[in-house]
């Protein structure tokens, strides 16, 4: 989500990195999964739609999705990485070179310690930019982890519940962690 986008629907942009001419092109960070939340309905509701989410009140208030309401929602954790893959079956959806990986994502050792502008870098095969790197992108899921044993892989996951769902899924990376961690499967759990 770009920072212009974010300002033009909310009328506030939180994000740390505003500097510069290309500001406005950057990812939005520095907000919560309620504020993510709260951003697709006021967004669906600028456009007309359906909102998703029913918010209740206070600073962590209790939320649910209407899968079916024609208004925006952030993504499942399993939507995300099929968008993420876009048909790869590699830990990266450009393959499994770390060289090839500067062409594809804001990482540590490119990203010079900032956020930059979303779509610089090369998409992945469904067009999706920065599905790796440059910002950490929350994931309507709560924070499940995978069972001892299992494998790694969309066919095979089962869950189990983390601290009474209190945490949310954080998907692909950020321009200040190590390659390493920007990979299709790769899960952060975080405070809503």
């Amino acid at each position: 989500m770009t920072q212009a986008l974010w300002e033009a629907v909310t009328g506030e942009n939180p994000a740390m990195f505003k500097d510069g001419d290309d500001a406005v092109h950057r990812p939005v960070e520095q907000v919560s999964w309620f504020d993510a939340v709260r951003f697709c309905n006021a967004l669906s509701v600028k456009l007309g739609l359906a909102a998703a989410y029913t918010v209740g009140e206070g600073e962590e208030p209790e939320v649910t999705c209407d899968f079916t309401a024609s208004g925006f929602r952030l993504p499942t954790e399993s939507e995300w990485e099929f968008g993420c893959r876009s048909g790869s079956v590699t830990s990266r959806y450009y393959g499994r070179g770390e060289g090839l990986f500067p062409r594809y994502g804001w990482y540590a050792a490119n990203a010079k310690e900032r956020a930059w502008p979303v779509g610089v870098l090369r998409p992945n095969e469904l067009g999706l930019f920065d599905m790796l790197g440059n910002a950490f992108e929350w994931c309507e899921d709560p924070g499940l982890v995978y069972r001892t044993g299992q494998r790694d892989d969309i066919e095979s996951r089962t869950y189990m519940i983390l601290k009474e769902q209190t945490n949310r899924l954080l998907r692909g990376g950020s321009f200040f962690v190590r390659p390493v961690l920007l990979r299709s499967a790769y899960r952060l759990f975080n405070r809503p």
